[in-house]
């Protein structure tokens, strides 16, 4: 998956209408519930840090199969450059938000991007198509 803008992550919101129940209540429409506006503004904005352009170059690279831009956390590093850029990321991220979002989207993107690196465990231990899930799931991410 691309990487996504503040708004485009709100949308998606908005869209799924995930199941939130608040004091017994089912949320409606969880962008519009005063109690979740501050969280989803604060990560809409990490969204929104990869594309200012002072953190773009670090924060994003070109997808290997589409071209599109991808945050580092899916990135297999292979170069020294290419973990110095993942790290800066996560420290801009954890010191926008001064700490306190320790799992931020980055938590799940890193432990996907885990699975693919370790697939060929998935082989000897599972299957073969279970390797090919991983791939493709890693994927489309």
């Amino acid at each position: 998956m691309p990487a996504r803008t503040g708004k485009q992550y709100i949308e998606s919101l908005r869209r799924m209408q995930p199941c939130i129940y608040l004091n017994g209540r089912r949320v409606a429409d969880v962008t519009q519930e005063a109690l979740f506006q501050g969280p989803t503004q604060s990560i809409a904005q990490l969204y929104d840090l990869q594309f200012d352009p002072r953190y773009r170059d670090f924060m994003l690279y070109p997808s290997p199969t589409t071209g599109d831009p991808v945050h580092v956390a899916f990135q297999v590093p292979h170069s020294r450059q290419e973990l110095v850029n993942k790290r800066k990321a996560f420290k801009l991220r954890t010191d926008y938000t001064f700490g306190f979002m320790g799992r931020t989207m980055d938590f799940m993107n890193a432990m996907v991007t885990g699975w693919y690196t370790r697939r060929e465990k998935f082989v000897r231990r599972a299957t073969t198509s279970t390797s090919a899930r991983t791939t493709s799931f890693s994927r489309t991410c």
